[in-house]
């Protein structure tokens, strides 16, 4: 909660939005908030199951957490593109362009941080006879 209301405060600053464009502006970073609050609870539940395979990975388990990954990257951008939509519909491009860099700058910020404490992904076990059939045999 600490960092939402960081975030908000952050993102109030830096638009600077009169009273009426606030009207505008608020609900839909609610809804876009609410969107990237579940996304987050994904990502953070893919990051548990990471650091829980992390020693014993194999290529299979990591196709499937690259691929959970580009589906939260995926659904990340969806929701700021519809944000941005309609922040341009409503307060023009000016104000959706500014909403944009700030969102931009804070998730990079938070990804950082994330990702400074994140081991990367290990090198895959050797392939052994019994997974490779082909191993050992010259073609």
């Amino acid at each position: 909660q600490d960092m939402r209301t960081e975030k908000v405060a952050v993102i109030t600053e830096a638009m600077a939005l009169t009273d009426a464009q606030s009207e505008k502006f608020w609900p839909i970073y609610r809804e876009f908030d609410f969107a990237r609050t579940e996304l987050g609870d994904q990502e953070l539940q893919l990051i548990k199951d990471y650091a829980t395979a992390l020693e014993t990975m194999d290529d299979v388990q990591a196709g499937e957490i690259l691929k959970r990954a580009q589906k939260i990257d995926d659904a990340e951008v969806k929701n700021q593109r519809k944000a941005i939509k309609a922040i341009e519909k409503e307060l023009g491009a000016t104000i959706a362009a500014r909403f944009y860099q700030v969102d931009n700058q804070i998730s990079r910020l938070i990804g950082l941080q994330i990702g400074a404490n994140l081991p990367l992904m290990t090198k895959a076990p050797v392939a052994t006879e019994a997974a490779d059939p082909h191993a050992g045999h010259n073609h």
